[in-house]
This record gives C-alpha cells, sequence and structure tokens, in this order.
C-alpha cells in the first residue's frame, strides 16, 4: 500500500503587533504533525507517522538594514 494521501492543512503564523501581544519571540519555530491512519471500523492501520515544517520569524532592523533606491 504505496498510495499517498493528501491532506489539506492551514494555519496562521502570528507576527509584529500579533506576536507581541502574546508574548512570541521572533526566533526560529518548529511545527510538528503527527497521524494516526484508521480504518471505517475505527481499527489502526498505521500509527507514528510524522513530519515537520522549521520557519523564522524575524524583525529587520532598519538602522542595520538599509533600503536601496
Amino acid at each position: 500500500m504505496n498510495t499517498p494521501i493528501l491532506v489539506d492543512i492551514t494555519y496562521k503564523v502570528k507576527t509584529g503587533k500579533e506576536l507581541v501581544d502574546i508574548g512570541g519571540k521572533y526566533a526560529n519555530y518548529k511545527v510538528t504533525l503527527s497521524a494516526t491512519l484508521k480504518n471505517q471500523k475505527t481499527k489502526t492501520l498505521l500509527t507514528d507517522v510524522s513530519d515537520y515544517l522549521v520557519y523564522t520569524n524575524a524583525k529587520v532592523y532598519r538602522g542595520i538594514v538599509g533600503a536601496s533606491n
């Protein structure tokens, strides 16, 4: 059974004021998705499957990085 299963997942990354308001930090973040596959009778077919993505939430300091015209 090597048939891929497509799962559509959406999430929103908080940044700027939204990030500061919740006490978040500008840093690297790792998002991990774990899944279990079950059939219609809820028998577990596959477990402990996971993957991840890493992203950086960064703030650019304009005093250090200049704009070019």
